[in-house]
C-alpha cells in the first residue's frame, strides 16, 4: 500500500491531488488549516478509497514543525511514507 501526505487538501488543487491519489488506490494523510472544511473533505475521500486503503485527516499548519511532525507521524502509522 502506498501512501501520501497532501497537505492543502480541503479545497483546490490539493483536494483534487488527493481525490485522484484515493482512486488510484494511496492511503492518505491529508492536511489543511480548518478543522471543519478538513473533515468535510474527508468526508468526500471516503468513497473514492479502495478496500484497505484509508485517509486520516490532520488539521494544522505546515509551518509549524510540530505539525509535520503530525503528518509524518500519521503517514508512518499508514505503513511509511511514499509521497
Amino acid at each position: 500500500m502506498s501512501v501520501a501526505i497532501v497537505t492543502g487538501a480541503s479545497r483546490g488543487l490539493g483536494q483534487a491531488l488527493a481525490e485522484g491519489l484515493a482512486r488510484e488506490g494511496w492511503s492518505l494523510v491529508i492536511d489543511g488549516r480548518d478543522p471543519v472544511a478538513l473533515a468535510a473533505a474527508s468526508d468526500r475521500l471516503t468513497p473514492l478509497l479502495t478496500a484497505g486503503n484509508t485517509a486520516r485527516a490532520v488539521a494544522g499548519d505546515v509551518t509549524d514543525a510540530a505539525h509535520r511532525r503530525d503528518l509524518v507521524d500519521a503517514a508512518t502509522a499508514l505503513g511509511g511514507l511514499d509521497l
